[in-house]
């Protein structure tokens, strides 16, 4: 016999909102590294976050009812398993939280639109991305002498001329034979992901070091 006062297990794709939700100090830094790395697994999120795991897996199933929080359809797959941590976007009362707290302009963009139309190969790459970051974070937070330059600080510290954020990148020219002649092709090179780390036991001028990560899916 099934208990009566047992809660209906809620739908994993399907919003069912709940009338007593509240939010709490702890799901705005729960959106916050979830925007900073476009898409996060429950695993990198629960790594990163201090606190309980279990408390913090029903605190991703609460947001995304609340639309504070996005499950890319792109992750159901016939070949995945059930043992897959699930991914998570931003939803579109996250980004009004995010404009709101941390004054990172929304713009005209829908969420829940944007995560529908997000395609297989760009959600792995994007994972593959936070999946290094999220690691180099962890790493730098146990270990002494070496902390995390995040990629909003970069323009501060190593680009002083940049009046306003873009994306860092170069233009070049490769040339390529094709047959009896030479074709020229102008390209942009932008990084994944920009960082970079501060030694403070180093000295000035020596204690900063900046990268560009590429991650080569092939």
């Amino acid at each position: 016999m099934t208990d009566k006062k047992t809660k209906k297990r809620k739908p994993l794709y399907r919003r069912a909102p709940s009338e007593n939700f509240r939010l709490q100090k702890r799901d705005k830094e729960i959106i916050y590294q979830i925007y900073k790395h476009r898409f996060l697994n429950s695993r990198h999120i629960t790594a990163l976050i201090e606190g309980s795991d279990q408390r913090i897996l029903r605190r991703l199933n609460v947001l995304f009812h609340a639309n504070y929080l996005a499950r890319p359809l792109e992750q159901i797959r016939p070949y995945k398993r059930g043992s897959d941590p699930m991914v998570y976007g931003i939803g579109n009362e996250g980004a009004k939280l995010l404009e709101r707290d941390f004054k990172i302009p929304r713009g005209k963009i829908e969420w829940t639109r944007k995560n529908r139309e997000v395609k297989q190969v760009y959600l792995e790459h994007t994972l593959m991305v936070a999946n290094f970051m999220v690691c180099l974070e962890i790493a730098c937070k146990s270990k002494r002498g070496v902390e995390l330059i995040p990629e909003d600080e970069i323009y501060k510290i190593f680009i002083s001329r940049i009046e306003k954020q873009q994306n860092i990148g170069w233009k070049l020219s490769v040339e390529r034979n094709s047959g009896k002649t030479n074709k020229k092709y102008n390209l942009s090179v932008i990084p994944d992901k920009t960082f970079g780390l501060y030694f403070p036991n180093d000295p000035p001028g020596k204690n900063k070091a900046l990268f560009f990560l590429e991650a080569d899916r092939s």
